[in-house]
Protein backbone atom coordinates (compact mmCIF):
# COMPACT_ATOMS: atom_id res chain seq x y z
CA UNK A 1 0.00 0.00 0.00
CA UNK A 2 1.38 3.51 -1.01
CA UNK A 3 0.59 6.07 1.42
CA UNK A 4 0.75 10.10 0.90
CA UNK A 5 0.25 12.46 3.61
CA UNK A 6 -0.09 15.76 1.83
CA UNK A 7 1.26 18.95 3.35
CA UNK A 8 -1.27 21.40 1.64
CA UNK A 9 -4.71 21.41 -0.40
CA UNK A 10 -2.80 21.37 -3.72
CA UNK A 11 -0.99 18.19 -2.82
CA UNK A 12 -3.87 16.25 -2.10
CA UNK A 13 -5.66 17.42 -4.94
CA UNK A 14 -2.61 15.77 -6.73
CA UNK A 15 -2.16 12.58 -5.04
CA UNK A 16 -5.79 12.23 -5.61
CA UNK A 17 -5.29 12.95 -9.69
CA UNK A 18 -2.49 10.21 -9.63
CA UNK A 19 -4.53 7.68 -7.94
CA UNK A 20 -7.05 8.23 -10.82
CA UNK A 21 -4.80 7.72 -13.49
CA UNK A 22 -3.89 5.42 -12.08
CA UNK A 23 -7.21 3.67 -11.52
CA UNK A 24 -7.22 2.70 -7.96
CA UNK A 25 -9.23 3.52 -4.92
CA UNK A 26 -7.65 5.82 -1.90
CA UNK A 27 -8.93 5.17 1.45
CA UNK A 28 -8.85 8.83 3.17
CA UNK A 29 -7.75 8.89 7.06
CA UNK A 30 -7.87 11.69 9.27
CA UNK A 31 -7.66 10.71 13.21
CA UNK A 32 -8.96 6.98 12.43
CA UNK A 33 -11.53 7.75 15.39
CA UNK A 34 -14.44 6.92 13.15
CA UNK A 35 -13.15 4.47 10.37
CA UNK A 36 -15.80 2.06 11.12
CA UNK A 37 -18.78 4.47 9.59
CA UNK A 38 -20.02 3.92 6.56
CA UNK A 39 -20.18 0.71 4.80
CA UNK A 40 -17.32 -1.23 5.21
CA UNK A 41 -14.81 -2.52 2.17
CA UNK A 42 -11.85 -4.27 1.48
CA UNK A 43 -8.57 -2.06 2.04
CA UNK A 44 -7.96 0.13 -0.89
CA UNK A 45 -4.02 -0.43 -2.56
CA UNK A 46 -3.64 3.68 -1.37
CA UNK A 47 -3.68 5.53 1.53
CA UNK A 48 -3.96 8.84 1.69
CA UNK A 49 -3.41 11.06 5.49
CA UNK A 50 -5.02 14.28 6.43
CA UNK A 51 -2.73 15.18 9.05
CA UNK A 52 -0.57 16.87 7.30
CA UNK A 53 -3.02 19.57 6.53
CA UNK A 54 -3.21 21.48 9.81
CA UNK A 55 -2.44 25.01 9.64
CA UNK A 56 -4.84 27.74 11.28
CA UNK A 57 -6.16 30.03 7.76
CA UNK A 58 -7.70 32.90 9.19
CA UNK A 59 -9.24 33.37 12.52
CA UNK A 60 -11.87 36.26 13.12
CA UNK A 61 -13.00 36.56 17.26
CA UNK A 62 -15.00 39.51 16.30
CA UNK A 63 -16.85 37.75 13.62
CA UNK A 64 -16.81 34.70 14.99
CA UNK A 65 -15.02 32.58 12.39
CA UNK A 66 -12.22 30.12 12.39
CA UNK A 67 -10.23 29.05 9.09
CA UNK A 68 -8.38 26.07 9.49
CA UNK A 69 -7.25 23.23 7.49
CA UNK A 70 -9.06 19.80 7.67
CA UNK A 71 -6.35 17.71 9.09
CA UNK A 72 -6.10 19.73 12.52
CA UNK A 73 -7.86 17.99 15.52
CA UNK A 74 -10.71 18.89 16.84
CA UNK A 75 -9.14 19.53 20.38
CA UNK A 76 -6.43 22.03 18.67
CA UNK A 77 -10.00 23.55 17.38
CA UNK A 78 -11.27 23.71 20.66
CA UNK A 79 -8.38 25.08 22.18
CA UNK A 80 -7.88 27.88 19.47
CA UNK A 81 -11.48 29.01 20.00
CA UNK A 82 -11.05 28.66 23.71
CA UNK A 83 -8.06 31.31 23.32
CA UNK A 84 -10.63 34.25 21.88
CA UNK A 85 -13.83 32.85 24.04
CA UNK A 86 -15.31 30.67 21.93
CA UNK A 87 -16.30 27.11 20.97
CA UNK A 88 -17.62 25.13 18.15
CA UNK A 89 -20.38 23.29 20.32
CA UNK A 90 -21.38 21.00 17.46
CA UNK A 91 -18.89 19.10 16.97
CA UNK A 92 -18.47 15.43 18.67
CA UNK A 93 -14.84 15.57 20.33
CA UNK A 94 -13.14 12.22 20.36
CA UNK A 95 -9.21 12.76 21.13
CA UNK A 96 -7.63 12.59 18.03
CA UNK A 97 -10.31 13.34 15.44
CA UNK A 98 -9.82 15.90 12.76
CA UNK A 99 -11.98 18.14 11.41
CA UNK A 100 -11.81 16.88 8.10
CA UNK A 101 -13.20 13.51 9.48
CA UNK A 102 -16.27 14.98 11.86
CA UNK A 103 -17.63 16.85 9.19
CA UNK A 104 -16.88 13.77 6.59
CA UNK A 105 -18.86 11.86 9.69
CA UNK A 106 -21.33 14.38 10.01
CA UNK A 107 -20.90 14.15 13.57
CA UNK A 108 -22.72 15.82 15.65
CA UNK A 109 -22.18 16.31 19.23
CA UNK A 110 -24.39 16.17 22.25
CA UNK A 111 -25.07 19.60 22.23
CA UNK A 112 -26.52 19.53 19.04
CA UNK A 113 -30.15 19.86 20.70
CA UNK A 114 -29.13 23.53 21.46
CA UNK A 115 -26.57 24.62 19.03
CA UNK A 116 -27.94 22.40 15.94
CA UNK A 117 -26.01 19.55 13.42
CA UNK A 118 -22.22 20.05 13.13
CA UNK A 119 -23.21 21.19 9.24
CA UNK A 120 -24.79 24.13 10.35
CA UNK A 121 -21.57 25.29 11.71
CA UNK A 122 -20.01 25.47 8.02
CA UNK A 123 -19.75 28.82 6.44
CA UNK A 124 -17.35 27.90 3.46
CA UNK A 125 -15.92 24.63 2.36
CA UNK A 126 -12.74 23.71 0.24
CA UNK A 127 -12.92 19.61 -1.60
CA UNK A 128 -10.17 18.03 -3.36
CA UNK A 129 -11.86 16.04 -6.06
CA UNK A 130 -10.97 12.78 -7.91
CA UNK A 131 -9.47 15.33 -11.10
CA UNK A 132 -7.48 17.07 -8.72
CA UNK A 133 -9.62 20.11 -8.42
CA UNK A 134 -10.24 22.25 -5.68
CA UNK A 135 -13.89 23.27 -5.25
CA UNK A 136 -15.01 25.81 -2.83
CA UNK A 137 -18.93 26.12 -1.58
CA UNK A 138 -20.28 29.01 0.75
CA UNK A 139 -18.57 32.42 2.09
CA UNK A 140 -16.14 32.97 4.99
CA UNK A 141 -18.95 35.46 6.34
CA UNK A 142 -22.13 35.20 4.84
CA UNK A 143 -23.81 31.54 3.31
CA UNK A 144 -24.12 32.10 -0.46
CA UNK A 145 -25.37 29.16 -2.14
CA UNK A 146 -25.97 29.30 -5.71
CA UNK A 147 -27.14 26.01 -6.98
CA UNK A 148 -26.08 23.16 -5.13
CA UNK A 149 -24.97 23.53 -1.82
CA UNK A 150 -21.72 21.94 -1.91
CA UNK A 151 -21.07 22.05 2.02
CA UNK A 152 -24.36 20.25 2.81
CA UNK A 153 -23.59 17.67 0.32
CA UNK A 154 -19.47 17.13 1.21
CA UNK A 155 -20.75 17.08 4.90
CA UNK A 156 -21.34 13.38 5.47
CA UNK A 157 -20.67 11.99 2.48
CA UNK A 158 -17.41 10.01 4.11
CA UNK A 159 -14.98 11.18 1.45
CA UNK A 160 -17.69 9.77 -1.81
CA UNK A 161 -17.56 13.21 -3.44
CA UNK A 162 -14.04 14.50 -2.33
CA UNK A 163 -11.67 15.06 0.46
CA UNK A 164 -12.62 18.22 2.39
CA UNK A 165 -9.20 20.03 2.80
CA UNK A 166 -10.25 23.14 4.19
CA UNK A 167 -13.62 24.97 5.96
CA UNK A 168 -14.56 28.30 7.65
CA UNK A 169 -16.44 27.57 11.16
CA UNK A 170 -19.01 29.41 12.39
CA UNK A 171 -18.26 29.54 16.18
CA UNK A 172 -20.20 30.29 18.90
CA UNK A 173 -19.03 32.37 22.40
CA UNK A 174 -18.56 30.37 25.56
CA UNK A 175 -21.16 30.22 27.67
CA UNK A 176 -20.97 32.73 31.37
CA UNK A 177 -21.76 29.34 32.72
CA UNK A 178 -22.75 25.78 32.54
CA UNK A 179 -24.23 22.96 35.19
CA UNK A 180 -26.00 19.24 35.02
CA UNK A 181 -28.92 18.49 37.03
CA UNK A 182 -30.06 14.97 37.38
CA UNK A 183 -33.74 13.42 38.02
CA UNK A 184 -35.19 9.65 38.72
CA UNK A 185 -38.03 8.25 38.60
CA UNK A 186 -40.22 5.59 36.26
CA UNK A 187 -39.40 6.42 32.62
CA UNK A 188 -43.14 7.89 32.07
CA UNK A 189 -42.02 10.49 34.66
CA UNK A 190 -38.56 10.66 32.80
CA UNK A 191 -40.09 11.37 29.68
CA UNK A 192 -42.62 13.98 31.00
CA UNK A 193 -40.03 15.82 32.40
CA UNK A 194 -37.79 16.10 29.22
CA UNK A 195 -40.61 17.19 27.17
CA UNK A 196 -41.45 19.94 29.63
CA UNK A 197 -38.27 21.36 29.43
CA UNK A 198 -37.51 20.83 25.58
CA UNK A 199 -40.58 22.92 25.23
CA UNK A 200 -39.70 25.21 27.75
CA UNK A 201 -38.30 28.94 27.33
CA UNK A 202 -34.74 27.16 28.02
CA UNK A 203 -33.21 25.40 25.49
CA UNK A 204 -31.44 22.69 27.51
CA UNK A 205 -27.71 22.24 25.85
CA UNK A 206 -28.54 18.43 26.02
CA UNK A 207 -31.55 16.17 27.45
CA UNK A 208 -29.63 12.46 28.16
CA UNK A 209 -32.10 9.84 29.01
CA UNK A 210 -29.68 7.31 30.94
CA UNK A 211 -31.06 4.16 32.75
CA UNK A 212 -33.41 4.98 35.57
CA UNK A 213 -32.37 8.43 35.28
CA UNK A 214 -33.02 12.09 33.64
CA UNK A 215 -29.61 14.49 32.87
CA UNK A 216 -30.08 17.41 31.87
CA UNK A 217 -27.20 20.28 31.03
CA UNK A 218 -28.27 23.86 30.93
CA UNK A 219 -26.16 26.91 29.48
CA UNK A 220 -26.11 30.77 30.07
CA UNK A 221 -26.20 33.74 31.70
CA UNK A 222 -25.68 31.93 35.76
CA UNK A 223 -29.58 33.71 36.28
CA UNK A 224 -30.44 30.92 33.58
CA UNK A 225 -28.52 28.36 35.04
CA UNK A 226 -30.32 27.01 37.90
CA UNK A 227 -31.60 23.54 38.53
CA UNK A 228 -35.23 23.21 36.89
CA UNK A 229 -38.20 21.99 38.50
CA UNK A 230 -38.24 18.32 39.99
CA UNK A 231 -34.46 18.19 38.89
CA UNK A 232 -31.13 18.62 41.52
CA UNK A 233 -27.63 19.70 40.48
CA UNK A 234 -25.82 17.09 39.71
CA UNK A 235 -21.90 17.12 40.92
CA UNK A 236 -20.39 16.16 36.86
CA UNK A 237 -21.72 15.35 34.03
CA UNK A 238 -22.48 11.64 33.32
CA UNK A 239 -20.05 9.53 32.12
CA UNK A 240 -20.04 8.33 27.68
CA UNK A 241 -21.87 5.10 27.50
CA UNK A 242 -19.50 2.11 28.56
CA UNK A 243 -19.77 -0.35 25.76
CA UNK A 244 -18.36 -2.34 22.91
CA UNK A 245 -20.30 0.01 20.47
CA UNK A 246 -21.90 3.11 20.25
CA UNK A 247 -25.30 3.99 18.06
CA UNK A 248 -25.11 6.81 16.48
CA UNK A 249 -28.16 8.31 14.56
CA UNK A 250 -28.52 12.07 12.77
Amino acid sequence: MSVARPSSPEECAAALAAASAAGEAVDVVGGGTRSRVGRPGPPAPRRLETGGMAAVVAHEPTDLTLTVEAGMTVEAVAGLAAGGGQCWPQAEVRPGSTVGGVLAAAASGRERLRAGAVRDSVLELVMATGDGRLVKGGGRTVKGVSGFDIPRLAIGALGTLGVIVQVTLKLWPLPAARGWFGAEGSLDDRLAAAGRLVAGGRRPVCVLLLPGRLAVELAGPPDDVVAPEGLAPLDAAPDPPAAAGVVEAG
